[in-house]
């Protein structure tokens, strides 16, 4: 790994380039929802009879795999081992929605550009820059597949096996979804990267949140700059609190020894860091631009989910109710998609995001359970000193210099020219933003903990009481609230 001066730090938002301009996300989904519809993609229409298919995954003579579609659709994945149940998850997630997923792919792995070209203001490259930074490239998720058990690799590892055969199938038979021939692109293999990237990507819509730091360092500074320095500081302190106890809570509890109850967020006369104003002007540009992208592809929610839980005592059948609502807005196709997993102990109907294994929301034999956002601040922006002239490629960190870990990112672009671009991480994490004597970097308490994430879907689709349940659900490295019920 290689090492750059500080000068060489990603400057998001700053370069701007000649070349083709092809479509922005938007602009491919509304030319993909016109497609659709002219293939009769959209139409309703009565109810299929239920199908079944047969699927041999590769690698496992004799372990078939069935595929039976029920009267409206859904697809329902047999197979008497888990290699099995998860290579057909793959298969029909391709069959499915292999367009959707690959765009969830691209977005997450920082390749939209690539299919897409650069979008509107080269919206699609400053998504694949962000993206890049925060699933730390090709080696970091490498590593993150390597850490998962060697039960949920099997599972990962045959998820990608599915999703290729039905590729390889499609692609010989001429049957890819029409959106590849709109583009003029074709889909590459899947592997398990992207799956973790892909994974990674919810996370970070879902189960993280935060980076209000630069947003509130504005608002400071401009009260300082019409009030004045202490009353200015006075006015933040009295509209920006650390912690607000009449808040409601999804876990009711004591606040924490570090924050004193209903406090605002200090002494009016406090010091404050001084940030560069193109380091955060950087860092707001690049952390806007992955979020417009999500938003477009339906991947970034317009709010947080609704959950209701019903106990038995309380209904006239005497069996308990449950309610999920995840709130991921409405679109052509939808967000999420339906499925059953069935054998090897997996019994479960439910939901899925294409391009992530297993079921997100659903139900077994014998109980339900749905999820939603649990709104924490678990991502926090740094500012780290810099000093390009005696210490380039270095950070301040406790009073010592540290050196930057960098490495060389290429952004490929549909109908231009390839970017290549520095990206770097600190102790805290990659470097969103920098400028004159200051850096701003991303902290988030969720980026490397998505093989934990993924680790408690899984173990949640194989419990079969509730302390299973529970005892799957608190490996989640995101914030999340799991609402269960069972008969």
């Amino acid at each position: 790994m290689s090492t750059w001066s500080s000068k060489d730090l990603p400057a998001v938002g700053a370069r701007r380039r000649a070349g083709s301009r092809r479509a922005s996300v938007a602009g491919v989904s509304a030319t993909v929802l016109a497609l659709a519809a002219l293939s009769g993609g959209v139409a309703a229409g009565p109810a299929a009879a239920a199908t079944t298919m047969a699927v041999v995954p590769a690698g496992s003579p004799g372990h078939a795999v069935r595929v039976i579609r029920d009267e409206h659709g859904v697809p329902h994945v047999y197979a008497n081992d888990a290699r099995g149940v998860f290579y057909g998850d793959g298969w029909v997630t391709a069959q499915e929605r292999l367009w959707q997923a690959d765009l969830v792919r691209s977005n997450a792995t920082g390749t939209l550009a690539a299919l897409l070209g650069p979008g509107d203001g080269d919206s699609n490259i400053g998504s694949d820059e962000f993206l890049r930074l925060y699933t730390g490239g090709t080696a970091h998720l490498t590593s993150l597949v390597a850490g998962l058990d060697p039960a949920n690799r099997v599972a990962v590892s045959a998820f990608v096996d599915g999703i290729n055969a039905e590729i390889a199938r499609a692609s010989q038979d001429g049957t890819l979804p029409l959106e590849y021939g709109a583009t003029g692109s074709a889909p590459r293999p899947w592997t398990a990267e992207d799956v973790l990237a892909s994974g990674m990507l919810s996370n970070l819509r879902a189960g993280a949140e935060g980076t209000d730091e630069v947003a509130n360092d504005q608002v400071r500074q401009d009260l300082v700059a019409r009030l004045g320095p202490v009353a200015g500081a006075a006015a933040f302190a009295d509209t920006h609190w650390l912690n607000d106890a009449s808040s409601p809570t999804t876990i009711p509890g004591q606040p924490s020894s570090a924050v004193a109850s209903s406090s605002p967020s200090g002494s009016a006369t406090r010091s404050v860091v001084r940030v560069d104003h193109t380091a955060e002007v950087r860092a707001l540009a690049v952390l806007d631009a992955a979020k417009r992208n999500s938003k477009a592809l339906n991947y970034g929610g317009p709010g947080h989910s609704n959950a209701i839980a019903v106990s038995g005592r309380l209904a006239a059948s005497g069996q308990p109710l449950l309610l999920g609502g995840p709130q991921l807005g409405y679109t052509v196709p939808q967000a999420f998609m339906e499925l059953g997993l069935h054998g090897a102990g997996i019994d479960l109907t439910g939901v899925t995001l294409p391009g992530v294994i297993g079921v997100l929301s659903g139900a077994g034999h014998n109980h339900a359970w749905t999820v939603t956002s649990g709104g924490d601040d678990n991502q926090d922006l740094y500012v780290e000193t810099l000093d390009p002239v005696n210490h380039p490629g270095a950070y301040l960190f406790n009073g010592h210099w540290r050196r930057y870990a960098c490495r060389t990112e290429t952004i490929n672009v549909a109908g231009g020219s390839p970017i290549d671009f520095p990206a770097c991480d600190s102790v805290h994490g990659p470097v969103v933003g920098s400028g004159g004597s200051t850096a701003i970097t991303l902290k988030d308490a969720t980026r490397d903990r998505v093989g934990a994430t993924l680790s408690a879907f899984l173990g949640i689709g194989r419990a079969s009481t509730v302390d299973q349940f529970v005892r799957a659900a608190k490996l989640a490295g995101s914030s999340l609230n799991f609402v269960y019920a069972d008969s």
